[in-house]
């Protein structure tokens, strides 16, 4: 950032805590404590991305904002612009970015409209307050020097309200000059959107059908073949709700008292039928009309939700899973995938974060994926058996699992995010966890 040759670092802060930032130097990480970055600490950052917003040939950061600390369009919420002013400091433009307000996940930065500055893509996870309603996404076009106009949303492009979107990645997969956008997410299959000119419109594929808990893209070529395939990560099938047996999972919203708040109803297919998957308490409480049915416990468990709601259940908002393994998707041209499942190793977690690495400098690329996710309630249990997961590509097509003790890889706790930086002429990888200090390791040589 600094352009001394060393690799420097933004990460984001939770609410009441500012982001840090660490530049590198021959004496590892030195945190540069900057006022700006204080004036924002009560901001939940959700995702930062260092580009030239401006031309001027230093990079500046991009925050996003997020975390439901309020309802779309409130100051809270705002996703940020900081410029590099030199001297290892910024400040904050604030009519660089126009108002959005929604549960910022990803940030790509691409000169979709071949003008000669960065434009920039954000997508949103989730509608603050409100799981399971699609957010608004944005494209963002640079009109220089650094003031940014949303177009997507006016251009009519499917890609605008596409879903929950966990993660986004550059890729292209048809073999021309400009890339696609594909964007992955909870209760949605993976989508690639291509610019014809006018706006982004979708390229027909095969993974449409994919409907999954998507936690994690990659873009990689795996089998050598000269076109990107994908490594698609999601939430795993080692837990009470996903069993292979028991999809589709679905999800109800609609509000179902007319107490002016969407409810959610989640169900698992059990012989056949949507079955509920909270408590008789839980639903009893949130619907008025399950009161009125003085419903016993027995009767309850037996019945699904259209023998509980019936016509309560018209007009709702139905999401679906089928997919709940990770994949690696190989790229056979004209919008086919072949999806491969990844090792059982990988599919006992969430897969968070997948970085696409030589580990054993014999020309393949492997994968380094970390996970894990709690928060659950106490009937669902935890996710958390994913220490780190090493994948040597085995040449074929596929890859093996390296063990921990192999590897010198083991991270306790939810893992959101790997880096790989290069500092003082070695390899280094920085993990970052949820609510816990980063792990760095280095790469042996030896």
């Amino acid at each position: 950032m600094n352009k001394d040759g060393m690799d420097d670092i933004y990460i984001c802060g939770a609410a009441g805590q500012e982001g840090q930032l660490y530049f590198g130097s021959t004496k590892g990480f030195i945190r540069k404590k900057l006022p700006i970055f204080s004036q924002f600490a009560a901001w939940e950052d959700t995702e930062a991305l260092f580009f030239d917003a401006n031309g001027d040939g230093k990079l500046d950061l991009f925050v996003g904002s997020g975390g439901n600390n309020g309802p779309p369009g409130t100051i809270k919420m705002q996703d940020r612009l900081y410029i590099n002013t030199g001297g290892n400091n910024f400040t904050i433009d604030y009519k660089a970015l126009p108002l959005n307000g929604m549960n910022t996940s990803k940030a790509l930065a691409f000169d979709y409209d071949k003008d000669g500055d960065l434009d920039l893509f954000v997508a949103s996870r989730s509608y603050p307050g409100e799981y399971g309603m699609d957010p608004q996404n944005f494209l963002y076009e640079n009109l220089g020097p650094g003031i940014f106009q949303e177009v997507l949303k006016s251009s009519k492009s499917d890609l605008a309200y596409v879903g929950m979107i966990t993660d986004a990645a550059l890729v292209n997969v048809d073999e021309n000059e400009s890339p696609e956008i594909v964007v992955i997410g909870e209760w949605m299959a993976p989508r690639i959107f291509k610019y014809n000119g006018n706006k982004f419109v979708e390229v027909d594929t095969n993974l449409k059908t994919y409907t999954g808990w998507w936690q994690s893209v990659t873009p990689v070529d795996i089998d050598k073949d000269g076109d990107q395939d994908l490594i698609l990560g999601n939430i795993g099938n080692n837990s009470y709700l996903q069993k292979e047996k028991d999809l589709p999972l679905k999800l109800y919203i609609k509000d179902f008292d007319n107490n002016g708040m969407p409810e959610k109803i989640l169900t698992r297919t059990i012989n056949g039928k949507d079955m509920p998957v909270f408590m008789k308490r839980e639903m009893v409480e949130q619907l008025s009309m399950l009161k009125k049915k003085n419903l016993k416990h027995q009767d309850y468990a037996n019945k699904d939700i259209h023998e509980l709601l019936g016509n309560f259940l018209d007009k709702a908002l139905v999401k679906s899973i089928s997919y709940v393994k990770s994949y690696m998707a190989i790229n056979e041209g004209k919008g086919v995938f072949i999806l491969k499942e990844l090792p059982k190793e990988v599919q006992l977690s969430t897969a968070n974060d997948i970085l696409v690495y030589d580990i054993n400098n014999d020309s393949y690329l492997d994968l380094i994926i970390v996970g894990n996710k709690n928060g659950f309630q106490a009937q669902f249990g935890q996710m958390d058996c994913n220490p780190g997961i090493v994948l040597i590509n085995d040449k074929k097509g596929g890859f093996e699992v390296l063990s921990n003790a192999s590897s010198g890889i083991f991270i306790p706790g939810v893992s959101k995010q790997i880096l790989n930086i290069k500092q003082k002429g070695k390899e280094y990888f920085i993990v970052a966890r949820n609510n816990e200090k980063p792990y760095v390791f280095v790469k042996n040589e030896k």
